[in-house]
C-alpha cells in the first residue's frame, strides 16, 4: 500500500471518518506485518498525547511546561528501526488539523457528532432551606453565611443572610440536578464541590459535630477545627478532621471515596478503615477494597476534566449521561466491557467527548431520536 493512502487511512481513523471498505482495507494492512501494528500503535499514542497537553495547557501551564519535557522521550523512537515510519506519523498527527478544516463532512453521515450533540453541562443548583424557601444559583461560588458576620451587602446573598440568622435545627438542602455542577462553603469554611445529580444535607449551624449526608458525589476540602468532620453516605460514615477527599455514593453504585490528602476513616458494613494519601476505597459486599491510585485523576472533574485510565465504556457513559444530561444505549451489553483511556475537557460538548472516544476505540455513536446509540464499528 502506498505511504499517501497508509497517511490517509490514519488520519480518517483518528477523525472517525473510516467507510466499511476503508476499516477493511486497514485492518488487512494491519495483519500484514508486525512493523505495520507498531506503526498504527505509535500514531494512537501521538492522538492520546495532543489531547492531553491540550488539557493540560488549558488548565495548568506549569504541568503543561512538565508534559512538554515529558514528550522528550519520544526520542528513544527515533533510535528504532522503524525511525521513518516514526517521522512519518509524526508528520500524520502535523496535518490533521489541516485535513479536519477542509474535510468537514463524514463519509458515514453528513452530520458530524458536535453538530449531533452540542448538550454542554453548566453550573447550577437549588437550595432548599430547613424553613422551606428554595433558591436556584447559577452563576457564583454560594457561601452558607454565618449569622454572626456583617451583612452582606452582595444581592444574590442577601436571602441567605436571612434564611442563616434563623438558626433553625431542621435540614438545609443544596440539590444539582443531572446535567450540573456546583461548589459552596459551608460556615465552618469547609469547601465542597457538588458533582451532577448530587444533593448535599446539614443542619446550620454546626453542634460538637460537623456532620453532612451526601447522595451523588462531592469533593471536600475540610477546614480544620476542633471539631470532627464527619460525610455520611450511603450508610457509610467518613470521619475527619481537616483533610482533601473525595466521596462518590451514587444510588446503584458503589461507595467509593479517594483521599488525596490528610487521614480518614471509613465506618460502614464493611468495618472500619483508615485510608492514606492517594489510596481509594470501594465497598464490596461486607468488606472494602483498599488499593493506590492516582488521587488527581480520581479528582479531575473538580478541576475541569474527564480522566479516564483503562475505564469501561459503562463508568464512562454514567458519567457523560449525568453530566449532559443524555441517555445513552448500547445495541449489545458486551459494549460495556470496552475500555477506554484519554483525557476530555468537560467544557467541551457532548460531541467532542464522543469523537474522542470514537478515535480511539471499537466503538461508534449516533443519535436515535433523544438517545445516543452505542454500536461496534
Amino acid at each position: 500500500m502506498e505511504e499517501k493512502r497508509i497517511y490517509t487511512l490514519f488520519i480518517k481513523y483518528k477523525y472517525g471518518r473510516l467507510s466499511a471498505s476503508d476499516r477493511e482495507e486497514l485492518r488487512a494492512w494491519l495483519e500484514a506485518s508486525e512493523a505495520n501494528r507498531e506503526l498504527f500503535v505509535s500514531f494512537l499514542r501521538i492522538c492520546k498525547q495532543e489531547v492531553q497537553f491540550e488539557a493540560l495547557g488549558q488548565l495548568e501551564p506549569d504541568k503543561a511546561w512538565d508534559a512538554c519535557r515529558r514528550r522528550r522521550l519520544f526520542r528513544r523512537y527515533l533510535r528504532h528501526p522503524l525511525t521513518r515510519w516514526a517521522v512519518a506519523a509524526v508528520l500524520v498527527g502535523l496535518v490533521c488539523l489541516w485535513y479536519a478544516r477542509w474535510d468537514t463532512t463524514s463519509e458515514a453521515s453528513g452530520t458530524s457528532l458536535a453538530e449531533l450533540f452540542p448538550n454542554h453541562g453548566h453550573r447550577e443548583a437549588l437550595f432548599v432551606s430547613g424553613q422551606g424557601q428554595v433558591w436556584s444559583q447559577t452563576d457564583s461560588t454560594f457561601v452558607w453565611l454565618d449569622p454572626k458576620a456583617p451583612a452582606s451587602h452582595t444581592s444574590d446573598y442577601r436571602w441567605l443572610k436571612d434564611l442563616s440568622s434563623s438558626r433553625d435545627k431542621r435540614s438545609n438542602e443544596v440539590h444539582v440536578p443531572r446535567g450540573g455542577e456546583y461548589s459552596l462553603v459551608l460556615a465552618d469554611g469547609t469547601k465542597v464541590w457538588l458533582n451532577a445529580c448530587s444533593t448535599l444535607r446539614f443542619s446550620y449551624p454546626f453542634d460538637s459535630l460537623r456532620v453532612v449526608s451526601l447522595e451523588g458525589e462531592a469533593y471536600f476540602e475540610v477546614a480544620h477545627d476542633r471539631k470532627p468532620f464527619e460525610v455520611h453516605a450511603a450508610g457509610n460514615v467518613v470521619r475527619v478532621l481537616g483533610t482533601k477527599f473525595d466521596v462518590r455514593a451514587y444510588a446503584g453504585q458503589p461507595l467509593q471515596v479517594t483521599l488525596a490528602e490528610g487521614r480518614v476513616q471509613v465506618d460502614g458494613a464493611g468495618g472500619d478503615r483508615r485510608l492514606l494519601p492517594g489510596e481509594q476505597l470501594t465497598e464490596a459486599v461486607g468488606t472494602y477494597d483498599v488499593h493506590e491510585v492516582d488521587a488527581r485523576r480520581a479528582t479531575a472533574w473538580t478541576r475541569g476534566v474527564f480522566e479516564f485510565d483503562d475505564t469501561p465504556l459503562d463508568e464512562i457513559v454514567r458519567q457523560l449521561e449525568r453530566w449532559y444530561n443524555v441517555d445513552m444505549d448500547y445495541a449489545s451489553a458486551d459494549l460495556k466491557h470496552i475500555r477506554f483511556t484519554g483525557t476530555i475537557l468537560r467544557k467541551e460538548s457532548l460531541g467532542y467527548a464522543l469523537e474522542m472516544i470514537q478515535k480511539v476505540s471499537d466503538v461508534c455513536f449516533s443519535k436515535k431520536g433523544e438517545c445516543v446509540r452505542i454500536e461496534k464499528k
